[in-house]
């Protein structure tokens, strides 16, 4: 079975596309795909559409990899960015995945590429989950502090030792002072 995948390529040739294409659906997924080579084009295809992967060249002569990249972190946007190029010198690959790629894959190696979009998927998945995650336990805790603070009562929390975690606003002086929370 076929895995879609909307794959967003950033590349002057375009036939360097098409062998992308045709290695993805030989590695078994059903790629459906856009190629831009300027900065606009970049912008107006994230504007329309969500993507699961940009496939990068290195130094197209338009839109290089590094300023495509630098788009995506202003816009804030987190999907796999996979590098594919002639040449990828490894000094060249460091800098690129400081700047927020996920990998660099040598054209003469582009049988890598399937096996590493397989794994970054699965990661920008739990990457989401998380966000979500905690998105969802930030609202909890804004909920139950609320709660706590408007609660006509004094509300306190401790561990199995005794020692208090949580104590709510309407604890007098008094009785901060005995238990030690201030």
């Amino acid at each position: 079975m076929s895995v879609p995948v909307r794959a967003l390529v950033v590349d002057d040739s375009a036939s360097s596309a098409s062998l992308l294409f045709e290695e993805l659906r030989r590695g078994g997924f059903e790629p459906s795909f856009e190629r831009v080579t300027t900065r606009e084009q970049l912008e107006g295809a994230l504007a329309r559409s969500s993507w699961d992967v940009v496939l990068s060249e290195l130094s197209a002569e338009r839109l290089g990899a590094f300023e495509a990249l630098a788009l995506l972190k202003e816009r804030d946007v987190d999907i796999p960015f996979l590098i594919v190029s002639e040449n990828v010198e490894e000094e060249t690959a460091i800098r690129a995945m400081k700047a927020g790629a996920q990998n660099c894959i040598p054209r003469a190696s582009l049988m890598r590429l399937c096996p590493i979009l397989e794994r970054e998927l699965r990661e920008a998945q739990i990457r989401r989950e998380r966000r979500v995650v905690q998105s969802a336990l930030s609202e909890s805790e804004l909920r139950f502090r609320s709660l706590a603070e408007s609660a006509p009562d004094a509300i306190l929390t401790a561990d199995a030792g005794g020692t208090l975690l949580f104590a709510g606003e309407h604890l007098t002086a008094d009785l901060a002072q005995r238990t030690g929370v201030v």
